[in-house]
């Protein structure tokens, strides 16, 4: 049969079946862990209770929420003092969060763990490096934005400019009645015109008995007055630029331009050998030698401290000068120069020793006569010196000193020594010297002799270039006034020509090999000159 029983925890009565003796069961209302005994009592770790006596009376408190009102009251004041604390400390001058943080690293709580404290003071160290690199790479990144603008502005301007210079100038706004002409505007050209600045004056013009012909090529700068007659016939003769370096070989007697080639040198002096055009290159100590017709470079002979080569048609042979000592500036002195045998062949040059007797001659300006059997020398004021150069051999002759010489220094632009083709006279042009008491004359020399002078010319200011041509029976001359005088061998002036006005400078007179036609070099051009032939 059903047993009853009663919660030994609660009191609550419960049937249970009759297999439950002796086992273990769970009040259903509380809970309660119990024991049903053989005798159908529960029991409650081991005790047998019973019916549990009715609960005392409890007295219901009248205020209920009170606690939980004081609770929120302490909360409240709890977080205005706080509050009150924060806005006096954010008041307080230095104070920030990261001196509170620097505070509470440097005066760490007792209670705080040791190792939580470095891993701060490490982590903080960490940051201010990469903000002190941060600030680093910033000011470098900003120098780089400042330094890019100004050359983006520079750029502008650049741009600018380019478009000013480029822009071409507007076309004139038409009628729809009148039609437009096209402006013809001058190509602009900075190089130095050699041209005959005359615009009344025709060529070819005759002045008095003369027949002038002028070489009109534009573009054409100033020319070495070392002028040469390219072949023994005289049919065509070679220029040189002095400031570009460009040769031109120029057709004689309707004066056109061949040939030309620019070799983007200055040289200082233009010769002709048997094995083809020297040109001195004095900044690369170089003599060039050049084939006069085709102008190609054949080869290069070097000489120390180059000034200038000389030599004649026929030799294989010249004779090359330095500029002598150096100064304490670097600037030539012209003096104890050295005189140089150069073998064309072999491509060699030899220095000339000087005999113990002549230290200290003047070995400036080497020219060869046109035969090649003799070289001159000036320099040292007035003193000429001539030596005989055959077989290979530069041999000292004769010299000529004080102003019984006639000379004191090349003049500026002058082409030098002047020799008559058939190599038996020679003269330098007398600018600045007296010559026997004389001012503004010209001794011309035999070849062979300083003894005795062929003539005197006496041309006035202030003479600068001689040409003397025997097959016309005439040498001649030029001044500040006129750019053509006429003279006999004997020294007589025959007549004189102004060519230009105002009159040119006159630096150069090549005598053609037949004779009766001169080229002359000026300031103003170049001329071919026709002399009429005596009666």
């Amino acid at each position: 049969m059903p047993l009853s029983i009663t919660c030994p925890a609660c009191a609550a009565p419960y049937q249970l079946a009759e297999k439950m003796r002796g086992r273990k069961t769970t009040c259903p209302k509380c809970g309660q862990r119990m024991i049903i005994t053989s005798a159908g009592v529960a029991v409650r770790n081991g005790v047998e209770l019973g019916p549990p006596s009715p609960p005392a009376p409890v007295a219901r408190n009248r205020w209920p929420f009170l606690p939980i009102a004081g609770l929120g009251l302490i909360l409240l004041n709890g977080a205005l003092i706080v509050t009150i604390a924060v806005l006096l400390w954010k008041g307080k001058p230095g104070s920030s969060p990261q001196a509170g943080h620097d505070t509470a690293a440097a005066n760490p709580s007792p209670l705080a763990s040791p190792e939580p404290q470095s891993r701060c003071g490490e982590e903080n160290a960490s940051l201010k490096k990469e903000n002190a690199a941060l600030k680093n790479e910033d000011q470098s990144l900003r120098k780089e934005n400042d330094a890019l603008r100004k050359e983006l502005d520079a750029l502008r301007e650049d741009v600018k400019e380019r478009e000013v210079q480029t822009k071409k100038p507007e076309a004139p706004r038409a009628r729809p009645d009148v039609p437009v002409k096209e402006i013809e505007r001058p190509k602009k050209d900075d190089r130095p015109k050699m041209i005959d600045k005359n615009a009344e004056e025709d060529s070819p013009r005759t002045v008095g008995d003369l027949k002038v012909t002028t070489l009109r090529v534009s573009g054409i700068g100033p020319i070495k007055p070392c002028m040469l007659w390219a072949d023994a016939k005289g049919s065509e003769y070679l220029i040189i630029e002095a400031g570009t370096g460009i040769l031109r070989r120029v057709s004689c007697p309707d004066l056109k331009v061949t040939k030309q080639k620019d070799f983007e040198r200055l040289f200082g002096w233009m010769s002709i050998s048997a094995q083809g055009v020297l040109l001195s290159d004095p900044a690369a100590e170089v003599i060039w030698v050049v084939d006069p017709v085709t102008f190609e470079v054949k080869t290069k002979i070097p000489v120390p401290k180059l000034k200038l080569a000389a030599s004649a048609p026929g030799l294989t042979l010249a004779v090359a000068c330095d500029i002598g000592d150096v100064g304490q500036l670097g600037q030539a002195t012209y003096q104890n120069q050295t005189l140089y045998v150069v073998d064309l062949v072999q491509k060699k040059a030899v220095p000339w020793p000087v005999p113990p007797a002549l230290r200290g001659i003047c070995l400036d300006t080497p020219a060869v006569t046109p035969d090649g059997a003799h070289v001159f020398t000036e320099g040292g004021g007035t003193a000429l010196n001539r030596f005989s150069f055959k077989g290979g051999k530069l041999q000292y002759q004769e010299l000529k000193t004080g102003s019984s010489a006639g000379r004191a220094r090349v003049p500026t632009g002058s082409a030098g020594f002047a020799f008559s083709p058939d190599s038996k006279f020679v003269c330098l042009p007398n600018a600045y010297n007296l010559f026997q008491g004389q001012e503004f004359v010209t001794p011309v020399y035999p070849v062979d002799s300083f003894g005795k002078y062929e003539c005197i010319l006496d041309s006035g200011q202030f003479p600068q270039a001689v040409g003397i041509d025997p097959k016309a029976d005439y040498i001649y001359a030029q001044n500040s006034q006129h750019e053509f005088l006429l003279y006999t061998f004997a020294g007589i002036k025959k007549n004189e020509y102004q060519l230009y006005t105002p009159p040119a400078s006159v630096w150069q007179f090549l005598v053609h090999p037949a004779g009766h036609q001169i080229v002359m070099l000026s300031n103003k051009g170049i001329d071919l000159i026709k002399v009429p032939k005596k009666n």
